[in-house]
C-alpha cells in the first residue's frame, strides 16, 4: 500500500526513451468513486505547463519512481476532479464525526492500492501530541461514510482502528 504523499515528488521515467520527464507534483483523485484518477507532472520549463498521467495510463508504481510506457500517456490536466495537495473542496483536511457526534480528527492522507488506484483508507492524525503519544488512525473507506463539505461522518466505527506508532501502513 502507498500513501498520497509518498508519491509526491517521485520521478517520472518514460521507458521508451529511459528519460526522466519530470517529477509528480500532486495526486488527483476522486473522492465520490474513491480511487486515483491520475498524478500531475511538473512542467520541466517554463513554456512547459503541468500535465497529468491518467492513472490507467501508469505502468508501474514503484517505491522511487512511477514509469509510463511512452509520451502518449500524458495529457492535459482535469480541473473538475480534487488534488491531494492543490484544490481546495477535498477529503483530505476534512474532519472526521462519528454519527453520535465523537470527533475522530482530520484526514491527513490516503491509502491506495497501487495495482488498481483504489482509495482503501484515510489516515486520521488527532493532532501532533496525540499523533506523538497514541500514533495516528486508520479509517476504511466503506459506504457507511457520507462525504459533506466540511466533515466527514462515520456511521460504523468497526472502519476506524488506532494505529500504533511503531506499526507501518506498509506492513499491513
Amino acid at each position: 500500500m502507498n500513501k498520497g504523499y509518498e508519491i509526491i515528488d517521485l520521478p517520472v521515467v518514460n521507458l521508451d526513451t529511459g528519460k526522466e520527464i519530470g517529477d509528480v507534483k500532486d495526486v488527483v483523485f476522486d473522492s465520490n468513486e474513491e480511487i486515483i484518477v491520475g498524478v500531475i507532472v511538473e512542467g520541466t520549463s517554463f513554456f512547459e505547463g503541468d500535465r497529468m498521467i491518467p492513472y490507467d495510463k501508469v505502468y508501474g508504481l514503484g517505491d522511487d519512481a512511477i514509469t509510463i510506457e511512452d509520451e502518449s500517456a500524458l495529457c492535459e490536466l482535469d480541473n473538475a476532479k480534487d488534488y491531494l495537495i492543490g484544490n481546495t473542496g477535498n477529503v483530505i483536511g476534512s474532519k472526521v464525526v462519528t454519527d453520535d457526534g465523537k470527533e475522530l480528527g482530520i484526514i491527513e492522507d490516503i491509502i491506495l492500492n497501487p495495482d488498481n488506484g483504489n482509495i482503501n483508507s484515510y489516515e486520521i492524525t488527532d493532532g501532533l501530541v496525540h499523533d506523538i503519544l497514541d500514533g495516528r488512525g486508520l479509517l476504511s473507506v466503506s459506504n457507511e461514510l457520507k462525504y459533506g463539505e466540511d466533515v466527514v461522518v462515520v456511521s460504523n466505527l468497526n472502519d476506524y482502528q488506532e494505529l500504533n506508532n511503531q506499526q507501518s501502513i506498509k506492513e499491513e
